[in-house]
């Protein structure tokens, strides 16, 4: 009985999932490439420090491109663009694509229960696209801020402890404390399943020992 409860209570963790990277640029107008497919759903941790940033992603067949950029509401919110580009196949240079340039009073407040945040969220980039190679950037007119950028629509398969370092990666990103972590259901849900497993178990050994003295 027990374990068919565990069980049931665990089943919705099976379908959690959330992959982090953090952006990882050495010097200005450096373009960080995108080693997943092009539709993986990843966020991409960053922080603009005077300069644009710009992210690369290849692909062989057409896919959809969907990203959409987003900031902690405990820091001071900036105005980010993002702009999505594709590299010509020959002769060189890019073509614009797409671009989101919103005032960030129409972004949407969000809150994530898996990361234990709250965001605003821009509106998402969504094109259907030819097989090549594109950019997107991330930019505001002052180049200051951190950001979570988010791009592809099909989750990616994590273990339990490989994606709860990557939700306390995306915390510290943002300047939250290491308790933190204990507001990311991927915690709290657990952590109360074993509670209600341990109540279960006490109620079930005192019924056992009045039933031994009755």
């Amino acid at each position: 009985m027990y374990r068919v409860l565990l069980v049931t209570l665990l089943l919705p963790l099976v379908s959690w999932g959330y992959t982090a990277v953090e952006t990882d640029i050495s010097q200005p107008y450096e373009i960080f490439p995108i080693e997943a497919t092009a539709q993986a759903q990843i966020a991409y941790l960053g922080s603009l420090e005077n300069y644009p940033v710009m992210y690369e992603v290849t692909s062989d067949e057409p896919f959809t491109f969907n990203a959409f950029v987003s900031q902690s509401t405990q820091r001071e919110i900036q105005p980010l663009s993002l702009l999505l580009i594709r590299k010509n196949d020959r002769g060189g240079g890019v073509a614009e694509v797409a671009r989101m340039s919103v005032d960030t009073g129409q972004w949407q407040r969000t809150k994530d229960s898996l990361l234990g945040m709250t965001f605003v969220q821009s509106p998402s980039i969504s094109e259907e696209v030819s097989a090549g190679t594109y950019r997107i950037e991330v930019s505001s007119p002052d180049n200051q801020g951190r950001y979570l950028l988010q791009i592809g629509n099909q989750p990616t398969d994590q273990g339990y402890l490989t994606t709860l370092s990557e939700i306390r990666t995306t915390q510290k990103h943002f300047g939250l404390g290491l308790f933190s972590i204990l507001k990311s259901s991927y915690v709290y849900y657990p952590l109360g399943i074993l509670v209600l497993l341990f109540a279960f178990y006490k109620t079930w050994q005192y019924s056992r020992k009045r039933r031994a003295h009755a």
